[in-house]
């Protein structure tokens, strides 16, 4: 399949992106799009909160121009324990200065039901993100020429994939400059050499 969108963003430095955004976490997670029932932000943050342990150092960004779920989203964010100070709602962010967050990322997540093209999820390949994101036929498309994380991609509401998570990547230093590299971390499968 051919996706019917493409993007001209591409990755930035990691350092750079790191400095410009304040981004940070091991892994850095990005949600990118609006905070509503179709994007289902608070089954992505259920996934989230159940790995802490394993996952102590993980650290989700939002970046987001709001949405009818905004005010369930920092309620549930606020009032847990696994996810309060580990959740940033950023709000929203210009587009030119997208890259700079993908770039800063380790790993793009989002829990969509549908989607016409996956906007978002096509700039963070761009930018060398790694995915975990619904096992939808837009994202499906876009993501398996990369692989998902573990051996299936997240299903609509089910988080297990999220859970699973700690066994499905490892977070590695990483020697290139660009995205993922010099002093940040890089995702990988657990089957890709660096």
């Amino acid at each position: 399949e051919i996706p019917e969108a493409s993007t001209e963003l591409t990755t930035i430095v990691r350092r750079q992106a790191i400095e410009h955004t304040g981004m940070s976490g091991a892994p850095c997670i990005l949600w990118v799009g609006r905070l509503d029932n179709n994007k289902d932000p608070l089954t992505v943050l259920r996934g989230l909160s159940q790995p802490v342990a394993q996952l102590p150092d993980a650290r989700l960004w939002i970046v987001t121009p709001g949405g009818p779920a905004r005010a369930r989203v920092s309620r549930l964010i606020e009032t847990s324990r696994e996810l309060s100070g580990r959740v940033w709602i950023l709000g929203a962010v210009p587009h030119e200065e997208m890259a700079f967050y993908y770039s800063a990322a380790d790993l793009f997540v989002s829990g969509s039901h549908h989607e016409g093209s996956g906007y978002a999820l096509i700039e963070s390949l761009a930018c060398g993100v790694q995915p975990c994101v619904t096992d939808i036929p837009a994202f499906r498309a876009l993501a398996q020429p990369v692989g998902h994380l573990g051996h299936d991609a997240m299903s609509v509401t089910d988080v297990r994939p999220l859970h699973g998570h700690e066994d499905h990547v490892r977070v590695e230093a990483a020697d290139d400059e660009v995205g993922g590299g010099g002093e940040g971390r890089v995702v990988r499968p657990p089957f890709q050499r660096g």
